[in-house]
């Protein structure tokens, strides 16, 4: 069986090369007072089953402009068709781009103003809306597809749950996470040996300079007498910043 969508304002299922439903969308607000004129331009923009019979389709509809309508379809046993019993507001731009998560529990949607929404379906309500998430409309999205973690998520900790491009060429990770939680594979994995050495290098060296260093304040400046002014002036002229009337700085030795 596939659902598919249309621009004349409908969305068809079909089994094999059969339509067995014409489901006809509108873009009215059932919660809302009826328009001044019907819409006559209607595009379906996404459709999905929303579970593994087929007797369950959600559809998205908008106009040219203007808000875009999610409904939830299913199949009336008794008068042998789809019957539209729910329908909302899920976004005050068309929609340009749906996906169904894998188990049918939500919906990530992105539209034309470049913005990705999440939708919970069994609490019909939106999950989270991330705002102006590319430059262009959106033309690709994909939600979550299972609960096992995703290649880099063991080592990132971030949970994405849905995954959106668009034509300005950016591929943007949605998570609705909020934390980081800390690694435990990170804390049982052993001695960090590379990175102690690496440390350890580091520390000697700057030991070794601040040793060298030291020695030449000492040498230079250890019997100057006129407190601790006159000691800072001595470690700045003869240790760290050479004064200009000294041999060899403003002219060659020879």
């Amino acid at each position: 069986m596939i659902v598919s969508s249309s621009k004349d304002g409908t969305a068809r299922v079909w089994k094999r090369d059969e339509c067995i439903g014409v489901l006809k969308c509108t873009v009215t607000d059932p919660r809302g007072p009826p328009p001044k004129k019907p819409q006559k331009f209607i595009v379906v923009r996404g459709c999905a089953f929303g579970d593994l019979e087929g007797k369950v389709v959600y559809t998205v509809a908008s106009g040219k402009r203007g808000s875009a309508f999610l409904s939830k379809w299913a199949f009336d046993e008794t008068k042998n068709q789809f019957e539209c019993f729910d329908r909302t507001v899920c976004s005050d731009h068309p929609v340009s781009a749906m996906s169904m998560s894998s188990d049918a529990t939500a919906l990530a949607l992105g539209n034309s103003e470049g913005s990705v929404l999440l939708f919970n379906i069994l609490k019909w309500k939106p999950i989270k809306t991330f705002l102006n998430v590319h430059d262009f409309p959106v033309t690709c999205i994909a939600a979550r597809p299972y609960e096992v973690p995703l290649k880099g998520e063991d080592k990132s900790m971030i949970r994405f749950n849905a995954v959106s491009a668009s034509a300005d060429a950016q591929l943007a990770r949605l998570t609705t996470q909020r934390r980081v939680p800390k690694s435990g594979s990170s804390r049982s994995a052993g001695f960090p040996l590379a990175e102690y050495v690496n440390k350890s290098i580091k520390w000697v060296l700057l030991l070794w300079i601040l040793t060298v260093l030291a020695q030449d304040v000492w040498e230079e400046c250890g019997d100057e007498n006129g407190g601790i002014g006159a000691k800072l002036l001595c470690v700045r002229d003869n240790v760290l910043i050479a004064p200009s009337s000294r041999p060899g700085i403003s002219v060659p030795p020879h």
